[in-house]
């Protein structure tokens, strides 16, 4: 901790330059919607994917800054740690001229971007802190993947993967669920390498991963653990990352540790060299007939350490389920939850046979209703056919109450008339709204 001190009392007061302007670059995103679920689908490099997040979402970007940010933090430690984040945490290249697009993007949008409690503009170190939250513990969460004897006799999927969660998360704000009414899909599609497309179930200003799918179908999904390394163990001298950052990087790659393919095991060996500052649990699933062995896994891991925990490591449980609330089990000695003890009582009566009518329901049941801790998303991936069901929290009901938004992958990735990716020139022209007609919509059912 005295490192953390004289780090703080070193630090220069920010300045308040506007950044500069990036006024010939196109915007290459599409903001439409999908069965009443908002889609934003962005392409090109990594900067102008971020240049057109902020043109098309500079106003609630800062809109969640005045609206929610500082009113879950007030602005004394806000302005401590938005300066501490930048130093503590390593952003790739990319990303950090992704994070600079977006600012220009921001600005461009015409949003007015001054934030008056902080008596600045929103800049660069803003967007980084905010996105460190899955590093510093906002969250809470649960969630169920299950396969093979656990889905056999679902209509829906035949014994295919299936990832359900609930995310839980601190809410705060003259309105409670500004952040979950929020909620948006982001679609990433690289051109500057050979990189895959990523779908990440998110909001205005966040482009790190805390719920997401590949076009390869993997998914991944972020649960904040409470058992890992203490705060005051952690070296301040070390630089960590991002795993919102580790995990886009993981699933835009097409094959990381060099075997050849893509699966779950280049995310895990990913998220294994990338050190994380907090515990934290991954759950990842994969299609079926992509995996080398079982196609779901839990990957714990926390500033000094990572273990990847199957059904085998809970041999009193029934095989081919894997569930996680927030305390790791493999990695650390695991902590009493009364929602993991819930789940795992409601599955156990079900002889280990879910649907994915009952994992949606069962969310319902570990529904959090506290200021730090508020359900404010329940989501499905189902990856042998890439698709994914979103629905949020509003004051009407949580989201596990609600029928979720069918998202497939054809619909979150299609775009504007007009544009195609092999060609120069991919800049559709927004309307003044950043928005398209509502004829993309499709009314779907729940598991179709």
């Amino acid at each position: 901790m005295r490192t953390l001190v004289l780090l703080l009392g070193v630090l220069a007061v920010m300045g308040l330059a506007l950044p500069a302007m990036a006024d010939t670059t196109p915007v290459n995103g599409y903001l439409h919607e999908v069965n009443g679920q908002r889609v934003l689908h962005v392409w090109g490099t990594h900067y102008e994917m971020g240049y057109a997040h902020g043109v098309l979402l500079g106003k609630e970007i800062v809109q969640s800054m005045n609206e929610y940010v500082l009113n879950l933090l007030p602005p004394a430690i806000y302005s401590a740690a938005h300066i501490i984040a930048p130093l503590l945490f390593q952003l790739p290249d990319e990303y950090r001229e992704e994070v600079r697009g977006m600012i220009d993007g921001v600005f461009a949008s015409g949003a007015n971007a001054f934030i008056t409690p902080l008596n600045r503009y929103l800049d660069a170190d803003d967007l980084i802190f905010c996105n460190a939250v899955g590093d510093i513990g906002a969250m809470a969460c649960s969630s169920q993947i299950v396969w093979d004897s656990a889905t056999k006799d679902d209509p829906q999927l035949h014994g295919e993967t299936a990832l359900v969660r609930n995310l839980d998360w601190a809410l705060a704000g003259p309105n409670r669920f500004l952040l979950p009414e929020s909620t948006i899909v982001i679609v990433y599609t690289p051109t500057e390498n050979d990189e895959q497309t990523v779908a990440t179930v998110s909001f205005p200003g966040f482009f790190g991963c805390l719920s997401c799918m590949n076009e390869a179908g993997v998914a991944a999904a972020v649960n904040i653990a409470h058992n890992g390394i203490p705060l005051w163990d952690i070296s301040f001298t070390r630089r960590y990352y991002h795993i919102g950052v580790t995990l886009r990087q993981a699933l835009h790659a097409r094959d990381l540790n060099g075997d050849g393919a893509f699966d779950l095991h280049d995310v895990l060996d990913h998220i294994a060299d990338q050190r994380s500052s907090g515990a934290i649990a991954i759950n990842i699933a994969e299609p079926r007939d992509l995996a080398l062995d079982e196609p779901g896994v839990v990957a714990e891991t926390d500033a000094d350490g990572f273990a990847a925990r199957t059904p085998a490591d809970d041999p009193e449980f029934f095989g081919d389920i894997l569930i996680a609330t927030n305390h790791l089990r493999k990695l650390r000695a695991p902590i009493e939850c009364d929602r993991y003890a819930k789940m795992h009582e409601i599955i156990t009566n079900h002889g280990g046979k879910l649907t994915m009518d009952l994992m949606w329901w069962i969310e319902g049941q570990v529904i959090q209703n506290r200021r730090l801790s508020t359900t404010a998303q329940t989501m499905y991936f189902i990856p042998f056919r890439r698709e994914m069901g979103v629905a949020y929290s509003s004051d009407d009901a949580f989201s596990p109450d609600k029928q979720p938004a069918l998202l497939t992958w054809d619909d979150v990735t299609e775009l504007p008339a007009g544009v195609d990716l092999s060609d120069d020139d991919t800049s559709p022209t927004p309307d003044e709204s950043g928005s398209s007609d509502d004829d993309n919509s499709h009314d779907r059912s729940f598991c179709g």
